[in-house]
């Protein structure tokens, strides 16, 4: 299951096929109100939802109402009693208050759903009224907007270099052997596999990237490699290095982005919870 948070143009047409889809199923179908659901919105809304398997199975939107305030809507989920709700709440909040960076979130909130947004610290600021013939409440949540900080304010560590290799077991067969080094963790993908390699002396880890779709030996003049730094104060981190003009690669997939130094050397920023 893989967790997104695109603008609409990011969107494949694939997954705008399956948000649709699964937002008729639920609003349409599911809840029998025939209404207009592509509302001219989508288009300048952040989308966040979990794909598995080229299905959506939790979604939800938010779009810039006026200054300092978005509006969440949408919000769904195909697969219930898995907890996906509140866990897809918590990460749009977390989205929205980074990429949108607002003072405050509302959301015109079914009424039978208040305590499920209550629990994520929304408050109902509203008497109930009828949407679409069914009863809703707006709700509000209140943020604190991230401030901008000068890098002597945030703490920076490195934490990994990456080799990409072309053989992934000889070169983990290698490290082990050579240098003592165990393999900690792996992120397997379509397409890739990502071996961190570490031990007991440091903090610091070997990343081995394997590509399926890069059979040859690799020429170090490609650029495969970067050094990484964790920050404790992510949205702060980006939003000076945005100042200063220096990201040239986000992956919001994997929530890090990358920058780059004057002479075109990449560093990849992680925030400290990965």
């Amino acid at each position: 299951m893989t967790l997104h948070s695109v603008t609409f143009e990011e969107l494949t047409a694939r997954q705008l096929y399956e948000i649709l889809k699964a937002r008729c199923a639920v609003f349409v179908v599911e809840q029998q109100c025939p209404y207009q659901d592509v509302d001219g919105l989508d288009d300048r809304s952040l989308h966040v939802f979990y794909e598995e398997e080229g299905r959506v199975l939790a979604y939800l939107r938010a779009f810039r109402k006026d200054e300092g305030c978005v509006q969440m809507g949408r919000v769904l989920t195909v697969e219930r009693g898995k907890g996906l709700g509140g866990l897809l709440l918590r990460e749009g909040i977390r989205e929205i208050r980074q990429k949108l960076n607002p003072q405050r979130i509302i959301i015109e909130a079914q009424c039978y759903a208040t305590g499920f947004y209550e629990r994520e610290g929304f408050r109902i600021c509203s008497d109930q009224f009828l949407e679409d013939g069914i009863p809703h409440v707006r709700m509000i949540k209140e943020l604190k907007r991230i401030r901008k900080r000068g890098v002597s304010a945030m703490k920076f560590r490195m934490v990994h270099e990456n080799y990409n290799v072309v053989d992934l077991d000889a070169s983990i067969r290698f490290y082990e052997k050579a240098l003592g080094l165990k393999e900690a963790r792996r992120k397997t993908g379509d397409g890739y596999i990502i071996v961190f390699m570490s031990n007991e002396n440091a903090d610091f880890e070997l990343e081995l990237t394997w590509l399926a779709d890069h059979p040859q030996k690799y020429d170090i003049g490609e650029e495969e490699f970067h050094l990484a730094f964790k920050t404790d104060d992510y949205p702060a981190a980006h939003a000076l290095h945005e100042e200063m003009g220096c990201i040239v690669f986000e992956n919001p997939k994997m929530g890090i982005y990358f920058i780059t130094d004057p002479d075109g050397y990449w560093i990849e920023i992680i925030p400290e919870r990965r």
